[in-house]
């Protein structure tokens, strides 16, 4: 060890070297914060980048999938949850191929043709059926008759007998409806058979349909019939018919169809469907369209219902 003296230090010297390295060290942990701050602000905007790009997938993917698919056997169209059945033909009427020609529609795509149609009451009235042959109505649904939506009682249609023989006179194409309100299959079974006993073997070219609607009243006795049992009293009923020689058919509307009925038990009857639109976009194919509950036709004082019959060109 040396035995000469250190130099004696300048104190001032030293509080400014010690100052320096507190300024330097309190820096070193600023920029260190502001680096953690500035890395923990990344991480964060691409957590939240991850996190934003991962729910729009999943919102596009089930957008995607409301316009495709509610289930393995249903599809969302047009607002309705509509049950595939496999054994129905999709409906394939082209929209372009529609035109109207003195206020009636028509339709031809050059494989199918349309014919023009009405279905008549006793609400209608008295019926000049020449000129309504001569304002092109081709065919003609009839109502038969009827069953009360309250007391459930069954009733002919006062003017059935005249509009029958009065149409097929003038060459029109005449089928039969029973509007219906059975609430028991045996109630169905009861009507086609009264139906039958008012027809009395006539002959007839189009359908005899089954007419069965949801009363819009307080004091209807069908408000509570669901589904499955609506579908046994429409099968009920058209498989009476069909027993007796005479073809059978079902109408309805959008509504009756894709929330209430098993379709895919009644394909073996024809469709008639109630649809107020320009064009019918039914989902599934159907022979006869209703597209208008307020009609005009020459020999036809009231509204009357016209249709569409789509047949082979």
């Amino acid at each position: 060890m040396s035995n000469v003296s250190s130099p004696p230090q300048n104190p001032r010297y030293s509080d400014e070297r010690r100052a320096a390295a507190r300024r330097r060290a309190a820096q070193r942990r600023r920029d260190r914060t502001v680096i953690l701050c500035v890395a923990s602000f990344a991480v964060l905007c691409v957590v939240l980048v991850i996190i934003a790009a991962t729910t729009l997938g999943n919102r596009r993917d089930r957008n995607v999938a409301s316009t495709t698919a509610t289930s393995s056997d249903t599809v969302l169209y047009m607002g309705y949850a509509v049950h595939i059945y496999p054994e129905l033909a999709r409906n394939t009427l082209d929209p372009d191929a529609f035109s109207t020609q003195n206020g009636l529609l028509s339709y031809d795509d050059g494989q199918l043709v349309s014919e023009n149609g009405i279905d008549v009451s006793e609400h209608q009235g008295k019926i000049d059926w020449e000129k309504v042959a001569d304002a092109g109505i081709s065919f003609a649904f009839l109502r038969i008759g009827y069953r009360g939506y309250t007391e459930g009682q069954l009733y002919p249609d006062e003017r059935f007998e005249e509009n029958y023989a009065e149409a097929r006179r003038c060459g029109i194409d005449v089928g039969v409806y029973f509007y219906s309100q059975a609430v028991s299959t045996a109630e169905a079974k009861h009507e086609a058979e009264y139906l039958l006993e008012l027809l009395d073997g006539r002959e007839l070219d189009l359908p005899v349909i089954i007419d069965w609607e949801y009363a819009d009243a307080d004091s209807a006795r069908t408000d509570d019939i669901g589904g499955a049992l609506l579908t046994s009293i429409s099968d009920t009923f058209c498989s009476v018919i069909e027993r007796s020689s005479y073809s059978a058919g079902i109408y309805f509307n959008k509504d009756t169809g894709y929330i209430h009925y098993d379709l895919g038990s009644l394909s073996d009857y024809a469709f008639w469907i109630a649809d107020y639109n320009k064009t019918p976009v039914f989902y599934y194919a159907h022979e006869y369209w209703q597209y208008s509950d307020s009609g005009t036709v020459d020999g036809i004082e009231k509204p009357v219902d016209l249709n569409l019959r789509f047949v082979e060109k």
